[in-house]
């Protein structure tokens, strides 16, 4: 019995050892364990992708590193250890002219930009003043295209004149100072420089009398730098007179015969004294020069007050007033 009991076992283990290499061959022809077939399936596949990597390695390192499995070029791509000192600088090179170039562009932009929006904040005009200038019966004010041109209403003038305002100054603040002017007689175009300069401006002198096509004797006037413009004016075309109102001349008339009348105000901060008393031998020896007491830089129009200027000590009517008294003798009524 004992006999019997240990052939059996040695006959269980045989069969389970039998049983055990025999899977282990199994897998290594590709079967899984608990299939009765060999895996000779699997072992062609396993195959097959161990040479299609080996076809893969032989596209890499023949097209120099180029992403591509199928065996076909495709887009190259450099690594940057590959990449030649020369080719780095040039590269470095454009990079820095493109900076440069759109930095210079951005800032080009921003300048204009705000040399636009400085250029288009004025000194306003007092409204009211202007609306009183324009419910006065006794003037005419006509606008067109860059020109603002008041007349007598109830008569033809013979004399007029051509103004240009003050740097950044509302050309319309004007309107209320030679309203008394213009009510006896004269004709005053004012001119709506561009970009609110004077020295900007490129409006025709023809273009400015055509408004006022009565008037036989003209003449050319300014306020501050809009009288530097008027001096540049007078040397080019021909005019009766030079009107300067807080200003003076830089270019040299000295050798003309217009009749200049140059009026300056003695709480003024903005004009410089020394720099009119030197462009005196710029105009004509009989220049006549009033000086209005009380007046500041900005009694001449109907705005302020201005950065910069001195207290003036009478108000603005008075100061009109007394800028009419200094130009009637040479504009008064015809």
């Amino acid at each position: 019995m004992e006999l019997f009991e240990a052939g059996a076992l040695r006959g269980c283990l045989a069969a389970s050892t039998q049983k055990h290499h025999g899977n282990r061959e199994g897998q290594a022809r590709g079967q899984h364990p608990g299939t009765k077939e060999p895996g000779s399936e699997n072992f062609r596949n396993h195959e097959r992708i161990g040479e299609h990597r080996k076809r893969r390695k032989e596209d890499n390192r023949r097209n120099n590193y180029y992403d591509n499995v199928h065996g076909h070029p495709s887009i190259p791509h450099r690594k940057p250890h590959r990449m030649s000192q020369a080719r780095k600088t040039s590269r470095l090179v454009i990079r820095r002219i493109r900076i440069t170039g759109w930095s210079a562009i951005t800032a080009l932009l921003v300048t204009i930009v705000t040399f636009l929006t400085w250029f288009h904040i004025v000194l306003p005009a007092d409204r009211a003043a202007v609306d009183a200038a324009f419910a006065d019966d006794r003037i005419r004010v006509s606008l067109s295209d860059g020109v603002i041109t008041a007349s007598p209403a109830n008569a033809e003038s013979t004399t007029g004149m051509v103004f240009y305002p003050g740097a950044k100054v509302d050309p319309y603040a004007y309107l209320p100072a030679f309203r008394e002017l213009v009510a006896d007689g004269l004709t005053v175009v004012i001119i709506e420089p561009l970009f609110n300069m004077a020295l900007f401006d490129l409006t025709p002198l023809q273009e400015a009398t055509a408004t006022a096509p009565t008037v036989t004797d003209w003449w050319v006037g300014g306020h501050s730098l809009g009288g530097v413009k008027a001096c540049m004016v007078a040397e080019e075309e021909s005019f009766q007179g030079l009107v300067l109102l807080a200003s003076f001349c830089a270019n040299d008339l000295s050798g003309t015969d217009l009749e200049v009348i140059q009026v300056l105000g003695d709480r003024d901060d903005l004009t410089d004294l020394t720099a009119v008393s030197d462009a005196r031998a710029l105009v004509p020896s009989g220049a006549e020069e009033r000086v209005i007491e009380g007046a500041n830089h900005a009694s001449f129009g109907a705005y302020g007050p201005q950065s910069g200027d001195g207290q003036a000590s009478i108000s603005k009517p008075a100061g009109f007033a007394a800028l009419t008294e200094a130009l009637t003798p040479v504009l008064g009524a015809d």
